[in-house]
């Protein structure tokens, strides 16, 4: 597992990584690229705050449920608006 201690240096890299990827999801889910760096960002924010449940080497599937869930949260609120 990842731990609380995480580095910096660990997570930069799965940030670099991968940001570009959940983008190009998201907004292809989203057809909007403010919103598709929102998802980014949420996911992001979410991995570092649940770093000690995310197993190391899942990164890539986490961030990916992560950011369909988010992306269905943000079309589910459109719908009703």
């Amino acid at each position: 597992l990842l731990h609380l201690s995480m580095h910096t240096q660990e997570y930069n890299k799965v940030v670099e990584e991968y940001t570009s990827r959940i983008f190009r999801f998201a907004k292809k889910m989203l057809y909007n690229a403010a919103l598709a760096e929102d998802v980014v960002q949420e996911c992001f924010l979410r991995l570092w705050e649940k770093r000690a449940n995310v197993e190391k080497g899942r990164e890539k599937s986490w961030l990916f449920t992560t950011a369909f869930r988010e992306c269905l949260r943000i079309l589910e609120s459109q719908k009703r608006s």
